[in-house]
């Protein structure tokens, strides 16, 4: 069964007639109310038009009223909170730029700011006592980064997104506490290296190194911090829906297109340092696209020997 018919599937189970993603989303938000599992399965069976993504994560993460004709209301019920939040962090988040003009708190910069210390419960000036307040959570910083560049200048979007974001996909708020379901997500990456290549993972430990080190480079930040949005944005469409060990094969992607980079390192540290960098040294476009390959073939597989589609 080719990945086109896997997809095909898919679509007859939401009675969509047609494998185009655009025509699937009109008819299922010309619809009232809004299925929200419909647009669940589109997000792991297609890649979401950019022009909807922004649409079908809101409602998803449920931040979008069911009924389309309610958007209007809400979308000014967010704008006047948002507003409000923005004035605050004008005021709070000022001591940063000191010596600067008041408008280099760009809109970006400030929402950046505001969602992720909002999301943290402490929106607080960084003072002498407490100097490294906004180095500490960089993971939460590069997820900021990527919804508001997938937002593309909806920033009062943005800032819901990732507030729901790190609430509903329990996103650690601290650097230095990784959520045990990030190590239990290295695991099941050392078991995919096994099958798909046991000699690296034998490389890999040969040099000391734990998959588990991958935990806070990579997964506290659902690999925001060492991949750029547009290779993620289709990836998390899944991950948002639901399918989180679409990362598994992300993690395994990356890890087979460095094999040789990995094959002459001499230590662990090495390797830290190289998975922090791994951007520069990989085709991330065709890392996004071999992971998903990977994955759909797992599920293709599933289907074909249980009938059933699995979201996990």
């Amino acid at each position: 069964m080719a990945t086109k018919d896997f997809r095909l599937a898919y679509y007859s189970t939401l009675g969509v007639q047609t494998v185009d993603a655009k025509s699937a989303l009109n008819t299922i938000f010309s619809t009232s109310p809004i299925s929200s599992s419909q647009l669940r399965a589109l997000c792991v069976s297609v890649r979401i038009p950019r022009m909807f993504r922004r649409h079908v994560w809101r409602s998803v993460l449920g931040l979008a009223p069911a009924r389309q004709s309610d958007w209007a209301f809400e979308v000014e019920h967010k704008r006047d909170e948002a507003a409000a939040l923005r004035r605050a962090a004008r005021v709070l988040l000022r001591p940063l730029f000191a010596g600067e003009a008041e408008d280099a708190l760009t809109p970006d910069e400030m929402c950046r700011m505001l969602i992720v210390q909002d999301a943290k419960g402490e929106l607080r000036t960084k003072t002498k006592s407490n100097p490294t307040q906004y180095t500490r959570t960089p993971h939460l910083y590069a997820i900021a980064d990527c919804i508001l560049e997938v937002c593309d200048g909806y920033d009062d979007d943005a800032y819901f997104i990732f507030r729901a974001f790190v609430q509903q996909l329990n996103v650690s708020m601290s650097a230095d506490s990784i959520n045990k379901r990030h190590y239990e997500q290295c695991a099941a990456l050392e078991s995919l290296l096994k099958i798909h290549s046991p000699s690296l993972l034998d490389r890999l430990l040969s040099i000391n190194v734990s998959l588990d080190s991958l935990a806070p480079i990579w997964y506290s930040s659902f690999f925001s911090l060492v991949l750029p949005a547009h290779c993620l944005e289709g990836i998390w469409d899944a991950v948002i829906a639901g399918s989180w060990d679409l990362l598994d094969y992300l993690g395994l992607s990356l890890l087979l297109a460095s094999k040789r980079k990995i094959e002459g390192m001499k230590n662990a540290q090495e390797f830290a340092t190289y998975c922090l960098q791994i951007e520069d040294f990989v085709n991330v476009d065709a890392v996004a696209v071999t992971a998903i390959d990977l994955w759909e073939k797992k599920r293709i597989e599933e289907v074909r020997l249980t009938g059933k589609i699995s979201v996990t």
